[in-house]
């Protein structure tokens, strides 16, 4: 069968066409058919597949990423239980309310035994934050540079948390300027816990 026979076909009259022309015609047909088929059925699903597949990789990323934090949870634990063990030996260096006035003396006693002589010493008012309290301590001092260093060591050293705050060292001046003596303005800060007494009722 040649083009010609093809060109030389009846529309109007298919029954009389070829059978292998009615073969190719029907195949054509068909293609055509399972093409439209594909491109409006099978699109919209392959569409739905595609949605599928991101929703897929989505949860799986969620799902590896709670993975990662579950196999973390007993490191995670440990470290908080760090973090309340070492809260728990600040909260123990804090001194109660009650120990302040000692702890007040401590500090002039420690600045007295480093040779320092205190010009002021001046317990301020309390400060309350939401978990502590803080008192501040004004202090000027006159001395010499190792008995300063010796100080802060020993407030460093005390049995209780004392900060040094504002420390400014500079040369005494007027008729003492020639004794080589210097002056030491600070704020020695301590702290108190304040206790929760809700879990005692």
């Amino acid at each position: 069968m040649t083009l010609d026979d093809f060109n030389n076909l009846d529309p109007e009259n298919y029954g009389n066409w070829p059978i292998i022309v009615k073969a190719v015609v029907i195949v054509f047909l068909c293609v055509l058919l399972a093409g439209a088929g594909v491109y409006l059925i099978t699109m919209d699903q392959l569409g739905q597949l595609d949605n599928v597949e991101r929703e897929e990789l989505s949860f799986k990323d969620e799902f590896e990423k709670k993975q990662r934090q579950a196999n973390s949870l007993e490191k995670l634990k440990e470290q908080l239980q760090d973090i309340k063990d070492s809260f728990g030996e600040l909260l123990k260096r804090l001194p109660g309310e009650a120990e302040i006035p000692g702890l007040v003396i401590d500090i002039s006693e420690t600045g007295l035994a480093s040779g320092l002589q205190f010009e002021v010493f001046q317990p301020e008012n309390h400060r309350q934050n939401e978990f502590y309290v803080e008192v501040p301590i004004k202090l000027v001092m006159t001395g010499n540079y190792h008995a300063f260093g010796k100080f802060v060591s020993d407030i460093a050293e005390l049995k209780r948390i004392v900060t040094q705050h504002n420390i400014n060292i500079s040369p005494l001046s007027g008729n003492k300027a020639s004794s080589g003596l210097l002056q030491m303005t600070s704020t020695a800060k301590t702290y108190f816990y304040i206790e929760d007494d809700k879990g005692e009722e």
